[in-house]
């Protein structure tokens, strides 16, 4: 076992709102900012799901950074296919980040779930862009659940930008009669940039390079759980032919939890 270690404690659910208590060693002190722990909100109340998938979105975003420091997770419970397409991925990353080969990260977990859910409709992640009005419109007559998540594209403490997203949406008569559920999450703000340092040939930045295809895909698993997804769309920023590995890409499409999952579309335009 590996010498740096990460372990989540305690999955703490206020109605709406995921915090996370957890814990890591002094020697990745470095990494991380002391102001703030991850946690998530909803606009469903979700303190009857289970704790094995709200633990997915701490978990998306503490696997990667395991992978690049050579730590060892440790976690109570958590979804069995979602643990087993973390191994996919990080084999695929390990392609081009080489240095993830020679770290002994790894993951412990003490009970693997197995959750099987009804199935009702399909989601996408929404964030208003290009990219996603290209999916959106290509799948129009699927009536997508959408969820649009602040804290990525949209500042995290820019309510005013939210409220009028909202207002646009309501607007629109395309999204007007789709459910749209919001969602906020710290998930770029519970790290410093000395993660930075941990990529080879680094260009951008750790959310776009590394972490930003899995956390913001793993954010919807309480709400598939809740709603019964079958599938969540997000939408691809590149066509096929600029074949390259980046935070978001075609490896979206091995990210799977419960009964769900993950379509990365529109690379063929």
């Amino acid at each position: 076992m590996s010498k740096s270690r990460i372990q989540l404690h305690e999955v703490i659910v206020e109605k709406n709102k995921i915090n996370y208590r957890y814990s890591y060693s002094s020697d990745l002190n470095k990494y991380f900012t002391n102001r703030d722990d991850l946690y998530i909100s909803y606009d469903s109340d979700i303190s009857a799901i289970p704790k094995s998938i709200l633990a997915i979105p701490w978990l998306s975003n503490f696997a990667v950074i395991s992978w690049f420091t050579g730590s060892t997770i440790l976690i109570d419970e958590v979804d069995q296919d979602f643990v087993e397409c973390l191994s996919i991925l990080k084999k695929a990353f390990s392609e081009t980040h080489l240095d993830i080969l020679c770290k002994k990260s790894d993951l412990i977990v003490t009970n693997l779930v197995k959750n099987n859910y009804q199935l009702h409709k399909e989601a996408m992640l929404f964030s208003g862009g290009l990219d996603a009005w290209t999916t959106f419109l290509k799948h129009k007559d699927k009536k997508f659940d959408l969820i649009t998540i602040q804290g990525s594209d949209i500042e995290l403490h820019d309510d005013k930008k939210v409220q009028l997203i909202r207002t646009s949406y309501q607007e629109n008569p395309l999204l007007s009669d789709l459910n749209v559920h919001f969602v906020s999450c710290n998930f770029r703000n519970f790290y410093n940039q000395n993660l930075e340092k941990l990529i080879n040939f680094n260009y951008v930045d750790w959310w776009t390079l590394v972490q930003h295809g899995l956390a913001l895909t793993a954010c919807s698993a309480p709400l598939a759980y809740l709603y019964g997804y079958s599938n969540v769309f997000i939408a691809s920023s590149f066509s096929e032919k600029e074949n390259f590995l980046w935070g978001s890409s075609i490896l979206d499409n091995y990210i799977k939890f419960g009964n769900t999952t993950i379509t990365h579309d529109g690379m063929e335009f």
